[in-house]
């Protein structure tokens, strides 16, 4: 699930680079920071449709009828708190929480890795954010793995063209 426009592209591009044989439902969260329609359909160009915008309760009727093995909580901050300890709170089984950040986040900070405590997984994109997160996760406590990959929009590893 996804509330903004930067964290649905990133959501939509995760998600789209899947193994086969995995099944991905996209979801965006009602918040006060919900991409419009026509941003929407521009972050999700070329799936098989839109995805639903959907209010906290729906989101939980819909966890508790698929029983998703993974959730990616693609949101910032506070509303990836606001789920993860509150809304989907006490599913059966519970879902492995993944969230993570749309780009690169330095500094690190204490905020992002707070909010971020409650999920099992929080993927980041540079070796610098994972020393410096692992610093502050250490520091603070809590909080899931750390997990490194590449930015999903440079996938391909073509050239980043010179700005």
């Amino acid at each position: 699930m996804a509330d903004s426009d930067s964290y649905l592209k990133w959501a939509a591009y995760l998600l789209e680079g899947l193994p086969s044989g995995c099944t991905a439902e996209l979801t965006v969260i009602r918040t006060p920071i919900t991409p419009s329609p026509a941003q929407i359909h521009a972050a999700v160009a070329g799936a098989a449709g839109d995805p639903p915008v959907l209010s906290a309760r729906a989101l939980r009727r819909a966890a508790e009828r698929f029983r998703p093995d993974v959730v990616l909580v693609a949101c910032t901050g506070p509303v990836v708190d606001v789920l993860v300890s509150e809304v989907l709170s006490g599913l059966a089984p519970r879902p492995v929480f993944v969230s993570g950040l749309p780009g690169i986040s330095i500094p690190a900070t204490e905020k992002a890795w707070i909010f971020r405590s409650g999920c099992d997984l929080f993927v980041l994109h540079s070796g610098r954010e994972v020393e410096e997160f692992s610093a502050i996760g250490k520091e603070l406590g809590g909080g899931g793995q750390i997990g490194l990959t590449r930015l999903p929009f440079l996938r391909d590893g073509g050239q980043v063209p010179p700005a």
